[in-house]
């Protein structure tokens, strides 16, 4: 884990994928899952499965001004979703991707982007 600016929390990619496969590989492993807060998030292109930038911790608040401007539609997203408002979520992490990102942006214009 890392956090190169404030607010900031990213985990390499590739790092997670190598530490599974070398797990898988000391034994019989057939099936592997990770575990996180469930507000992690990484974008991939499908073209060669890299990583396009770290993976987005759940602690990940970078996006908060974004989340920030929603704040008059904040009781409709809770009545609709059940959830607040908050930048730990996926969708405000995808959102600053697509925005800072041009690899991300590259890979969804070529709907390569998972």
């Amino acid at each position: 884990m890392t956090h190169p600016q404030p607010d900031w929390s990213e985990q390499d990619g590739d790092e997670v994928v190598a530490s599974v496969l070398a797990v898988a590989r000391r034994g019989s492993v057939c099936v592997a899952g990770l575990s996180s807060q469930r507000a992690s998030a990484v974008c991939w292109d499908r073209r060669d499965g890299r990583p396009l930038w770290p993976i987005f911790s759940w602690q990940d608040r970078r996006a908060h001004a974004w989340i920030d401007q929603l704040a008059p539609y904040g009781a409709s997203v809770h009545a609709k979703t059940g959830l607040f408002l908050s930048s730990h979520y996926g969708a405000s992490k995808l959102r600053w991707a697509l925005d800072h990102l041009p690899a991300v942006r590259e890979a969804m214009r070529a709907r390569t982007l998972a």
